[in-house]
């Protein structure tokens, strides 16, 4: 793959992906970090490839309902201050086979087309938030393969053809949120949830766990 990185600062203001494009050759690995100030996405495509996304001070959102990050069969890194995606309505938008997330203290909102693995790509352990909402949706398979943890939050994870915790890693855990899954979203009847490992484990503390 080919790589193209960068490490920017502009005294707290706001940055926007309009086009990241790479036609033809190799696969594009990319890789921006916001030193200060937040990111707005709109268009970034990298298939096959990877891309990691950083706001060390503030937030990840994309700028339109069309705007997404487009790593078809590849892995999408998201690390953020202040949260990614801003509601349930406005999520950070993908195409990835694999993503890995940190939300600082802010909501993690995902939302992507096709089957997703949470996990499997660096050093980024799973999805994590410590004080927020974390909200995932695909319209495929979700397998989580590392850890899914907010200290406070409620944690949704909402797939069309299945959910499953998987390997001894697969953990999610929330102190106070509740735990809700919807493994079959679009109600064809192909999807289920599954516990694959007896080393899995889910963790409320004071929440409540909902599985349809």
């Amino acid at each position: 793959a080919d790589d193209f990185s960068f490490v920017i600062s502009d005294d707290n203001t706001d940055f926007k992906l309009t086009t990241i494009i790479k036609n033809g050759g190799a696969s594009l690995d990319f890789d921006f970090t916001a030193t200060d100030g937040g990111i707005i996405l709109d268009n970034v495509v990298s298939r096959g490839g990877s891309v990691a996304v950083t706001s060390n001070t503030s937030f990840i959102r994309d700028q339109a309902a069309l705007s997404k990050i487009d790593a078809t069969g590849g892995g999408v890194t998201l690390s953020a201050a202040t949260g990614i995606g801003s509601s349930t309505s406005s999520p950070t938008k993908l195409v990835a086979a694999n993503l890995e997330a940190s939300g600082g203290t802010g909501d993690v909102f995902i939302s992507n087309t096709g089957d997703l693995t949470i996990g499997g790509i660096g050093v980024t352990n799973g999805v994590s938030t410590s004080n927020a909402e974390i909200n995932i949706t695909t319209s495929g398979a979700l397998t989580a393969t590392e850890s899914i943890v907010s200290a406070s939050g409620d944690i949704l994870l909402t797939a069309g053809n299945g959910v499953t915790l998987s390997g001894a890693n697969g953990d999610v855990t929330t102190s106070g949120g509740t735990y809700t899954v919807d493994a079959d979203s679009d109600d064809d009847g192909t999807g289920a949830y599954l516990q694959d490992n007896a080393g899995t484990a889910v963790t409320t503390t004071n929440g409540t766990v909902s599985i349809t």
